[in-house]
């Protein structure tokens, strides 16, 4: 979709905290915080836009191509400031511009995206020269699988993915783990369950993705 709920609630935030603040403003996020950061600064009204002096986007997930080609976009991209760990996953995914700061994370792979691990030094980041060679595999990898896919397939694969864990009753990434026993059996049951349409959705995004993560590994 060009527009989720949680961007436009972060436009009426964004535009509610300005109206009971005087001066300039910096907007920030962390992951999807930082998507909606840059969203909201886009969107909000010229008024408000001209009052925000930065924008801090920490391994949030970028944006369709539409959207970074669009004039409210190209009006705040140099108040934008990126920054990933070495191992980014979440914030290489979908297009976005390729500035970003690398920080030093004390963990490894995907914690590394949890913010308290990164490393700071007085009251700055610690940063690195580039990403790691996984990160950048990745960033490559779910580029090229998302572009493979139509936005129809894209559409249908994101609701039997959510059907499926909506069937374990976990909120959060934290309670699906927390069980992941039980919650693994509720999940291959539910995929047994699926109507053969639904089922030849997620064997051929899988193999899409397979597809593209042999691909980039070869290049």
């Amino acid at each position: 979709l060009d527009h989720v709920p949680s961007q436009s609630a972060a436009v009426e935030y964004l535009t509610k905290a300005a109206e009971c603040l005087e001066g300039s403003l910096r907007v920030a996020g962390h992951s999807k915080g930082g998507n909606l950061a840059i969203y909201s600064s886009a969107y909000c009204s010229e008024e408000i836009r001209k009052r925000i002096i930065c924008i801090y986007n920490n391994d949030g997930p970028g944006f369709s191509q539409e959207f970074l080609s669009k004039k409210s976009y190209k009006d705040i991209y140099k108040k934008i400031y990126s920054y990933v760990p070495q191992s980014s996953v979440v914030g290489m995914m979908f297009s976005y511009h390729r500035e970003f700061n690398v920080v030093q994370s004390r963990q490894f792979g995907l914690f590394q995206h949890n913010p308290f691990n990164w490393q700071v030094l007085g009251n700055k980041f610690v940063l690195c020269d580039k990403i790691m060679d996984s990160s950048e595999f990745a960033d490559n990898t779910l580029r090229d699988w998302i572009l493979k896919m139509d936005n129809a397939q894209k559409e249908k694969f994101v609701d039997a993915l959510f059907e499926i864990l909506d069937s374990t009753d976990a909120k959060t990434l934290t309670e699906l783990k927390s069980d992941g026993i039980k919650n693994s059996g509720l999940i291959l049951k539910n995929i047994s369950a699926l109507d053969d349409e639904t089922k030849e959705i997620l064997i051929k995004t899988a193999q899409l993705l397979i597809k593209s993560a042999k691909e980039n590994l070869v290049s």
